[in-house]
């Protein structure tokens, strides 16, 4: 999990790409990017979060961005849209007719997950837990 503070601009937008890739590379499979306390993205911030946004995908590692205020929020949604229709090309959501029929004629189903749904760990800052490196 990532915590940025403060605003991020020009001045921090190299800090910040940098991090997001590091958390990326040594994470087993997601990334968490908390927003609250950031009070100002500029256009070069916003560029290093979109960066993460692609490195993930490359990486094939989920990056989830937190309590960003609406318009940040949109502008990241967005940006993942565009991501992945270049990735992956036109994307619509659907859903399996026979899970609809399910849904419909079960209407009280939950979804329960089981304990191995979840992977068990620290929730310390990745910068604490060195990664393996895999350059010599």
């Amino acid at each position: 999990m990532l915590q940025f503070q403060g605003v991020l601009d020009a001045t921090t937008a190299s800090d910040a790409r940098q991090q997001i890739e590091q958390a990326l590379h040594c994470a087993a499979h997601a990334v968490i990017v908390d927003l609250l306390w950031v009070s100002a993205v500029t256009q070069e911030g916003f560029e290093a979060l979109q960066a993460g946004i692609a490195r993930s995908l490359v990486l094939k590692k989920s990056l989830s961005f937190e309590s960003a205020g609406s318009t940040l929020q949109q502008q990241l949604d967005g940006a993942w849209t565009e991501q992945r229709r270049q990735t992956f090309g036109p994307w619509e959501h659907s859903v399996d007719q026979g899970f609809e029929s399910f849904l419909q004629d079960h209407p009280h189903t939950k979804f329960r997950p089981s304990k191995a749904d979840y992977t068990v760990g620290s929730l310390e800052p990745w910068s604490r837990r060195p990664c393996k490196s895999t350059s010599a």
